[in-house]
């Protein structure tokens, strides 16, 4: 596997090199001698959100959320009345085809999670509305042939 990231700098154009954009590329070469079935999974915490009321709220009281976009999701905080400049969102997704998106974790340990994608095993779960979700996933399913991307 071969892993790119870049972003959008351009020397002498300080407005488009401050974004805060960063791309990653994957390659994944088969290198055996058989083709190859797997699920590529790109999986992300929801890290724009205070762990301390994170873990301390109940999920319904939480303000941040996780939200669709095409081929992948959102992370949102709105931040808080007194403090708005705090809002953010932070956009994941891919323009593969076959990319499917789960909007949420099935549970709240990443080792629970991990032990279920080790088996094979993943739901793909719909945005949830009315309270906060723990991380999501992007899924590809693949099929590589010998020798090749």
């Amino acid at each position: 596997m071969t892993v790119t990231g870049w972003s959008p700098f351009s020397p002498g154009d300080a407005d488009n090199s401050s974004l805060p954009v960063a791309g990653l590329e994957y390659r994944i070469r088969n290198c055996g001698e058989n083709s190859a079935e797997a699920i590529f999974s790109f999986n992300a915490e929801n890290l724009l959100v205070d762990k301390t009321v994170f873990y301390g709220a109940p999920a319904t009281e939480r303000r941040d959320r996780i939200s669709p976009t095409e081929g992948g999701f959102v992370l949102h905080t709105p931040g808080e009345p007194e403090s708005p400049w705090e809002a953010a969102d932070c956009a994941f997704f891919t323009d593969a085809p076959g990319a499917r998106v789960s909007y949420s974790w099935p549970c709240d340990s990443l080792s629970l999670l991990w032990r279920q994608f080790e088996k094979g095993n993943y739901e793909l779960l719909a945005p949830l509305k009315n309270r906060a979700a723990t991380g999501a996933s992007i899924f590809l399913p693949s099929t590589w042939k010998p020798g090749r991307l």
